[in-house]
């Protein structure tokens, strides 16, 4: 018998076997122990009530883990995982479970659904795009070392920020972070380390991110002081004491001034994703 319902009630460790089934032969593959799931789950605010779990004979053989937000006013899901054991590909789960449940979403005023997929995993978009997801952008990921030669800004200080300025931090974007770094996400995110770059007292760049996972999550210069190397200090001081590569998701193929960095620094363009979203209504 199979049954199609939401995840409320599922215990934390049977979604993380079944999670890790999933994504065991995924073009990039995929293994969380049990606290970097609760810790995922945490930070990017889990909805249970629409997250969705496919039960063959009363057994989890698929998922969809939805986060909820607010986003510009709009009550909107991010898809931030969705898997199906390899034994039951083929049976178009993901696109049944959407079927069932975006009447629903719709009725609880939710008005869009946003996702990252894998750029080349053609199987997958063409499954979201048979849902109805349309393509918004091309995010790249990176990994690499920093490196201990950086040109430094000798006039600029670094002071590390306890409390996230993010009215000022936002004046600095040319483009939107995706889900997993934005405010609210970091905001919830107790191992975050955010580095101000001050100029004469004033805020004029500041860099966000995790030194446990070594993911770099935002990087912005005030517009009027770039081409100072003062991204290039935040890194460095970042990177002073650290050997291990870092990784930045997700950067906004338009953000040239921060992909031309990466790209000096020799890091490696790792995967692209393709940022899709679904209006329910």
């Amino acid at each position: 018998m199979v049954e199609i319902k939401n995840l409320k009630g599922i215990s934390t460790s049977q979604i993380l076997e079944i999670f890790n089934e999933s994504f065991s032969d995924y073009l990039v593959p995929m293994n969380l122990n049990l606290d970097q799931l609760e810790s995922k789950l945490y930070t990017e605010n889990i909805n249970w009530d629409f997250s969705i779990g496919v039960f063959l004979d009363q057994n989890l053989v698929g998922f969809i883990l939805h986060f909820d937000d607010f986003e510009n006013g709009k009550k909107v899901l991010y898809n931030g995982g969705t898997g199906v054991i390899p034994s039951q590909r083929g049976n178009r789960w993901t696109q049944k479970m959407y079927d069932q449940f975006l009447p629903i979403l719709h009725e609880n005023g939710i008005e869009e659904i946003v996702l990252e997929v894998l750029a080349e995993n053609e199987k997958a978009v063409k499954a979201y795009q048979k849902t109805g997801f349309e393509t918004e952008r091309i995010v790249k990921c990176f990994k690499g070392p920093i490196p201990k030669d950086l040109q430094e800004n000798k006039e600029i200080e670094i002071q590390e920020i306890s409390t996230p300025k993010w009215d000022t931090f936002q004046s600095f974007w040319d483009v939107l972070p995706t889900w997993q770094n934005t405010p609210s996400v970091l905001d919830r995110t107790s191992t975050k380390k955010i580095l101000g770059a001050y100029l004469e007292g004033k805020l004029v760049g500041y860099l966000a991110f995790n030194p446990t996972t070594k993911r770099l999550n935002q990087l912005a210069v005030d517009p009027h002081h770039r081409r100072k190397y003062i991204a290039e200090t935040l890194l460095g001081h970042a990177g002073k004491d650290e050997t291990a590569d870092f990784v930045v998701l997700n950067v906004d193929e338009d953000a040239v001034g921060l992909i031309s960095l990466l790209n000096k620094m020799n890091w490696t363009n790792t995967v692209d994703q393709l940022e899709m979203r679904l209006k329910t209504k």
